[in-house]
């Protein structure tokens, strides 16, 4: 019997590939795969938003009217990244700690995704009065980095790999605190306009000990990228 490999997906099309090796978009095995045909890669910005604060809200208003809001954001939420151009949109963590997802590709990427962020915390902390404590409060991770297409010969299935910089976006959005926006520096340097951020220091991106520097945003001037 042939021992089997560590983090292996078994695919027909692609024996022996890994976990790491799909979440790259096979990068490492593009010219020695006779089943990969092409790679493409583009530069992309992910943005993670947890909405925090159910527990308060529901002992303000109760469980049904917290429900009906809750999803309300959620919508709106959706709407907003969508009409910044983000895709890939996704819904996931708990039914009371949602976390929404989104990849922003395309020009400006960076300030569109940073853009969107800002009005999914805005819209997220007046879903209820302001000035009310119990409240929802958005926790935003934002990433930069590259997107890679990849296509399987003869088969007409194509593979689009973000899951290293969502990983990321993900991992400052669990560090963010309520209406934060933390940001790796891969973006801050993305952004084409001038940004005023203070740095957080150095946050592992993943299980293999890898660190980058985060920051967190206190400031964005869109230079008219809102519009």
């Amino acid at each position: 019997m042939a021992q089997e490999q560590p983090n292996v997906v078994n695919l027909p099309i692609l024996k022996g590939s890994s976990i790491v090796d799909a979440m790259s978009g096979f990068a490492a095995q593009i010219d020695k795969n006779e089943y990969l045909g092409r790679r493409v890669e583009r530069a992309v910005t992910t943005i993670a938003a947890e909405f925090r604060g159910w527990e308060k809200v529901v002992d303000r208003i109760g469980t049904e009217s917290g429900a009906g809001l809750l999803g309300q954001l959620l919508e709106r939420a959706a709407w907003i990244v969508e009409s910044a151009g983000g895709a890939h949109i996704g819904i996931a963590g708990t039914a009371t700690a949602p976390v929404l997802t989104a990849t922003f590709p395309g020009d400006q990427h960076a300030i569109r995704a940073l853009v969107a962020a800002q009005r999914v915390r805005d819209v997220a902390s007046r879903t209820i009065h302001p000035s009310l404590e119990e409240r929802f409060h958005a926790c935003i991770g934002v990433n930069s980095g590259t997107l890679a297409h990849t296509r399987v010969n003869g088969s007409g299935v194509e593979f689009s790999a973000t899951g290293t910089v969502r990983m990321f976006a993900t991992r400052l959005q669990e560090f963010a605190g309520p209406d934060q926006i933390f940001l790796a520096a891969s973006t801050v340097r993305a952004v084409p306009v001038p940004v005023t951020v203070v740095p957080i220091g150095s946050v592992r991106t993943n299980g293999d000990g890898e660190q980058q520097e985060a920051y967190c945003l206190l400031e964005l001037v869109s230079d008219g990228a809102e519009r």
